[in-house]
């Protein structure tokens, strides 16, 4: 009798002082906004408990999950979300991704999709998926998503970034100069970027530019840069 009063009165005061669903929700966005995702997590945790329907909060659990890199539980916590409410892309966009990082490509790829017929304007599903068929070695349909993507926005530089690095695969040299020339003129210190645009220079005869290119690539500190100069510009 004694520990049912005290525990009714534990359980009165803790509702009276408990933060509210939203209140936690907005603890763990502060606290992943400043890269304190277990902490996050833990309070991501702590609103779903209250409502497992929250949607939103999944979202916000899979990006500090993602950063976290625990990659299986961005899959889990997606999977029961859409338990609750397969309307929304993101839980299915967010799993694709996850399971990119897994390796798992072709189940990425069947997410995507899924993403992509219920939100089938968003241009970094399709900048996200063209990614999985490239892995898949799959170029010509890796293109026409990089294609869809650039409709969609002009303005994302991967979309020209992972072009460029197909057409080299089918050996379509001049395309993928002109998409890595965007790409550089949008990121110009991507020093990876402008070391595939050197090979794809010198592949196309125009050694002076290409080695340029890599110097500019080594200068930003990227790694296979020297080897790519020594091989190509002595």
């Amino acid at each position: 009798m004694i520990k049912y009063i005290l525990g009714g009165l534990i359980w009165v005061g803790l509702v009276s002082c408990s933060p509210s669903e939203q209140e936690l929700l907005n603890a763990g966005i502060s606290k992943f906004e400043t890269e304190n995702y277990e902490d996050a997590v833990a309070y991501f945790d702590k609103a779903l408990a209250l409502n497992p329907k929250n949607i939103k909060t999944y979202n916000a659990k899979s990006f500090a999950l993602f950063a976290l890199k625990k990659y299986e539980k961005v899959v889990e916590n997606n999977l029961e979300a859409i338990k609750f409410d397969s309307s929304d892309y993101k839980p299915y966009y967010n799993m694709a991704n996850a399971r990119l990082e897994l390796n798992q490509v072709e189940a990425a790829i069947k997410d995507y999709a899924k993403a992509l017929q219920i939100k089938p304007n968003e241009a970094d599903i399709y900048l996200n998926r063209g990614t999985g068929y490239y892995r898949l070695g799959a170029y010509f349909e890796a293109i026409q998503d990089f294609n869809f993507a650039q409709k969609l926005d002009e303005n994302l530089p991967f979309v020209f970034y992972n072009r460029a690095k197909t057409y080299l695969k089918v050996d379509s040299i001049d395309l993928a100069i002109e998409d890595l020339t965007k790409m550089v003129t949008m990121m110009p210190n991507h020093g990876e970027a402008h070391y595939w645009l050197g090979l794809s220079r010198i592949l196309q005869g125009n050694s002076e530019e290409g080695c340029l290119s890599l110097k500019k690539s080594r200068a930003m500190g990227f790694k296979n840069a020297t080897e790519a100069i020594n091989k190509n510009c002595q």
